[in-house]
């Protein structure tokens, strides 16, 4: 149960023998007791996980630049480690991958060992040379990015796929020109006369072309079917038919929801329809999850309503969902209503409710005040609820709340909700520069307090966050201090990317704020005509033509 202990990384660098083995392990367990989906769906979110880390830096798995060993247990390590093993684990299969595992720790066990000594430990166990999988994904920074074009060639009966790779992998070259692309293998998967044929393909520099010979035109077409790479962002450019019929009959949960993600680029009312009917029929609560928050990106009155309709949905984690995409419907009288009718009935998981408090502050429901003030006196395992209300009454954004987010605040407060408490007194700061001074004051005695009991850790990291949100160089002094003073390396690095991140945003104030304007003016553009074509939809009188979209004016800054 403790893999590192057996046998221990020689150096800090080579931490991921320990820590990527331990978070895929529990993947693989995960799949022993509940099964594939959960396992993927898993996969999916430690993928996702690393690629949010990757968007702020980026680092190989195996690294000596660091200035603690703290700084190496991230998400690079622990989540993106573990998609990596994922990878290696379907590329040698089931008995030769655990085979592999049994050679390497019979070999180094109560001793020491490296990265090299478990690429040796593959290549005795397969008669095959595996460095150029470890060079580029544990020894190299970065991930691929694919971008798939398909055509059907109904002369030729062929099927023509083009893989770009957009990004190289970083191993240490200088000049871009010289930077390696990824060699992957993977599968593709073609539904053709009621069958899923999986076939080979081999992705390897910057262009890959294939061509497959077909007896019929192809209803599905999936690139890596059983989700053996997670380790990748994919943008597969395909008719929406096949993506509406991926959507409700892909055997693989993860491919039905890049479907429900792939169709929110394009809505329609059928698009909804498709979403709708696929979000009842659908028995996996993961692929339920992201129908919803599909649902809520695409706004509007017809989404609304669906979303309304599955209040109701059996698996909490798929209700939670429903109720968070509800939250992004903003002063909706409609979702006001059920939103606050959902909290008068309660619900049977914390969660739910907590996302409901989010979502009511969110949405700006009338009564949202009310009802997070009742929330906060709700107690609940690990202060779900109250940290829920808190969260909401960050959304909402009201000045006059300062208050109750500074009375959570305090030391002494129930520990679990403090953080979302400081988060929100941090959030209020960001919207009303009048609350700054007092904000700043509050969050310096809390990311400053001498004492270590095990209480304060999350309060100090929920502090230092809560700085960098408000985005105030008034707290470049406070960050200093809890640079210079702090003893856990945690805190202390976090205090030095906070100070990095707001000198930086202090160079180009008025750039981002031009941008966040820009994107807030068209998202609203966009919402309102999606709303106005969806009413003329419903006007329009039967069998009549659908008048032919019109391209918004280009927007000049």
């Amino acid at each position: 149960s403790w893999f590192g202990n057996l046998v221990t990384c020689r150096s800090w660098a080579h931490a991921w023998l320990h820590e990527s083995f331990a978070t895929y392990l529990e993947g693989l367990y995960l799949r022993e007791s509940k099964g594939k989906e959960e396992f993927d769906y898993q996969m999916l979110r430690d993928a996702e996980a690393y690629f949010a880390e990757d968007v702020r830096y980026r680092r190989p798995l195996v690294t000596q630049r660091y200035e603690s060993p703290i700084d190496l247990f991230d998400a690079h390590l622990y989540p993106g480690g573990a998609v990596r093993l994922r990878h290696l684990h379907a590329l040698l299969g089931e008995s030769t991958f655990r085979g592999v595992l049994k050679h390497f720790l019979e070999r180094h066990r109560w001793n020491v060992a490296e990265t090299v000594d478990l690429a040796r430990a593959v290549q005795s166990a397969t008669g095959v040379n595996y460095d150029w999988w470890f060079h580029q994904w544990i020894l190299s920074a970065g991930y691929p990015a694919l971008e798939v074009t398909y055509a059907w060639k109904a002369e030729e009966r062929l099927v023509e796929l083009v893989v770009k790779q957009t990004r190289p992998y970083e191993d240490g070259t200088q000049e871009e020109k010289h930077k390696p692309y990824f060699r992957l293998p993977l599968k593709v998967g073609f539904h053709v006369g009621g069958k899923l044929r999986v076939l080979p393909l081999i992705v390897q520099g910057q262009e890959t072309r294939m061509v497959y010979p077909m007896d019929h035109k192809p209803s599905m077409a999936i690139l890596d079917p059983d989700f053996e790479c997670p380790v990748k962002t994919v943008k597969f450019n395909k008719p929406q038919d096949l993506l509406l019929m991926q959507l409700s009959e892909a055997p693989n949960a993860v491919a039905r929801i890049e479907a429900a993600a792939a169709l929110v680029e394009k809505p329609s009312d059928s698009v909804i329809k498709a979403l709708a009917k696929a979000l009842g029929r659908e028995k996996f609560w993961g692929v339920q999850q992201r129908i919803a928050r599909a649902l809520g990106k695409i706004g509007g009155p017809a989404a609304r309503d669906v979303l309304i309709g599955a209040l109701g949905t059996k698996h909490p984690k798929a209700r939670r969902a429903v109720v968070e995409a509800l939250g992004h419907f903003k002063d909706d009288a409609a979702v006001a209503k059920a939103l606050e009718k959902k909290a008068g009935q309660g619900d049977g998981s914390y969660y739910v409710e907590a996302e409901v408090a989010r979502a009511l502050g969110r949405s700006r429901a009338p009564k949202a005040v009310q009802w997070i003030g009742t929330y906060l006196k709700r107690n609940s395992h690990a202060e779900v609820v109250r940290s829920g209300a808190y969260d909401g009454l960050a959304e909402l954004g009201q000045e006059k709340t300062l208050g109750i987010a500074e009375t959570g605040m305090r030391y002494g407060a129930p520990p679990l909700a403090r953080g979302a408490a400081i988060r929100a007194l941090g959030e209020l700061a960001r919207r009303h520069m009048t609350l700054r001074p007092a904000a700043l004051d509050l969050l310096r005695s809390v990311a400053e307090q001498r004492e270590q009991p095990a209480s304060t850790f999350r309060g100090k990291m929920a502090a230092l966050r809560a700085l960098e949100s408000i985005g105030d160089l008034d707290a470049l002094p406070i960050l200093n201090r809890v640079a210079d003073r702090e003893v856990d390396g945690r805190i202390v690095r976090l205090a030095k990317n906070v100070r990095a991140a707001l000198r930086e945003g202090a160079a180009k104030p008025a750039e981002m704020q031009a941008l966040r304007t820009d994107v807030d003016t068209v998202a609203k553009e966009n919402k309102a005509l999606r709303d106005r074509l969806d009413a003329f939809e419903q006007k329009r009188p039967t069998g009549a033509k659908k008048p032919a979209a019109k391209k918004p004016a280009a927007r000049k800054r």
